[in-house]
Formats: C-alpha cells, structure tokens, sequence
C-alpha cells in the first residue's frame, strides 16, 4: 500500500553534531523536526559517548520523550553511524516508534575500510558489524545521494524526499539538524561522560 504524506505533515532529521574523535566527551544528537519543507517546529536533542554502543537505544527514548513525538510522520537520519562509530538499527528504530526511517548518506561507504578499522578498535566489532552490514538495500537518487528506506517502498521514499526538499538536495529537517550540529564546533565544550 502506498504510503500517504499529510500536508504539512511533520518530519524530524536526525543528525550528530561536533565532537573531538578518540575523546570521550559527549556528543549531541539533535533532531530538527519541520511541519511541511518551511516550517521549524521545533528540536529534541540527547547526549551520547564517542562510539556510543547505545545510539539505538538513545534516539528512541530523545523522540520518545519529545512532545513532537505523537505529530511525526517520518524520520530522516544522516547516515547509520552517530558519534564515531555508533551504528544506529533503522529496523529496530521502525519497530518501536512506528514511523518509516530514511537514511540518507553523502556517498557509498567503502565497507571493507569500515570493516577493518572496527576489527581494530572495538572489542564488539561483530555485533557493530553485524548490525552495519544487515542494512537495507541502497538507492540512489538521481546521481545525487544515497539512501536506504525501513517501513515504506523506494519509490514513496523518494516522493517523500522530493516533498522535503528545498534549495538543497537534502530533506530540509536533515538539513537544518546538520547545520544546528556544526554551532557545537564554534562554542559548545561538552563535558567528559562520568566513569
């Protein structure tokens, strides 16, 4: 069955901002959540680790508790990895908040690079992965990015993108939570995580 965009309809994009790679600050999720392609509604935002194994679990518990949660149509996320290495379940995302999730990413990764630096860094590299390599097939968008789509067909993903664009190739909420995530770089010194 197709899937029916509302007018108006309300979208969150989920992106990370800043951090310092191999630190152990915290890092931002923000989430920029957009009424139509020309409204801000509003944002929701949560703190993980670098390389945070519970990015999953964090960014259903931020919309969960966001009063936006209840108008949200579809998720937007820039990628499957937040926070360094942090590799998001899109599927188990679908599951629990019962919203389709489309991932858009810059370019293809270079799997066997992110294959090897995970062996040599992480203890969990399976489970990491895993989960990374059991994504969903990737389309591509009239030679302009990449995405992967949990919970509609490819074809409504892309009228559903269409739908969020403005003057970039990205979906506006994705968008304006990426350019919101870069201001952590100018004056936000986030605090070491506790022990």
């Amino acid at each position: 069955m197709p899937f029916k965009l509302k007018k108006g309809a309300a979208a969150v994009g989920i992106d990370d901002g800043w951090f310092e790679p191999k630190s152990r600050t915290w890092v931002p999720i923000i989430g920029c959540v957009m009424k139509g392609n020309n409204y801000i509604d509003g944002f929701m935002q949560t703190l993980v680790g670098v390389d945070a194994a519970n990015i999953t679990e964090a960014i259903i518990e931020m919309i969960q508790a966001s009063p936006h949660y209840r108008q949200l149509q579809v998720i937007f996320t820039h990628g499957i990895t937040f926070a360094g290495f942090g590799v998001l379940d899109t599927s188990r995302l679908h599951d629990e908040i019962q919203l389709p999730v489309i991932t858009i990413l810059d370019h293809l990764p270079n799997l066997e690079k992110i294959k090897k630096s995970l062996f040599s860094h992480f203890k969990d590299a399976d489970e990491r992965w895993s989960l990374m390599s059991s994504q969903n097939e990737l389309h591509q968008l009239e030679n302009s990015f990449w995405f992967q789509v949990v919970g509609m067909l490819p074809k409504d993903a892309i009228r559903v993108i269409r739908s969020y664009q403005v003057k970039s190739v990205f979906p506006e909420p994705l968008r304006i939570a990426h350019l919101t995530g870069r201001i952590f770089r100018d004056w936000l010194v986030c605090p070491k995580p506790k022990e």
